[in-house]
């Protein structure tokens, strides 16, 4: 990016017993979805953050939804129960 550009991003700031994480998205509705997907069990904020990087936030809800857990076993770091617990 050219200097001079300004960029906004909305942070989620992990705090655990192993140290401290920060992680980055891009607009406020994709941090609420992101702070959504970590209430599931299984679902940290590493693999959330995967999910959000290999489809968008509608892509999502929609397999949520349609319960189609396919979307989530293709992304590394969520298994069938995992995937199945999304859908």
């Amino acid at each position: 990016m050219p200097a001079g550009y300004s960029v906004a991003l909305f942070a989620y700031h992990k705090v655990s017993d192993d140290g401290q994480s920060l992680f980055g998205l891009p607009d406020f509705a994709t941090l609420q979805f992101f702070e959504l997907l970590i209430t599931v069990s299984g679902v940290g904020p590493k693999v959330a953050l995967a999910i959000l990087s290999a489809a968008k936030v509608d892509a999502v809800r929609q397999a949520i939804a349609n319960q189609d857990a396919g979307l989530f076993t293709r992304i590394s770091g969520v298994g069938l129960k995992t995937a199945e617990k999304l859908s």
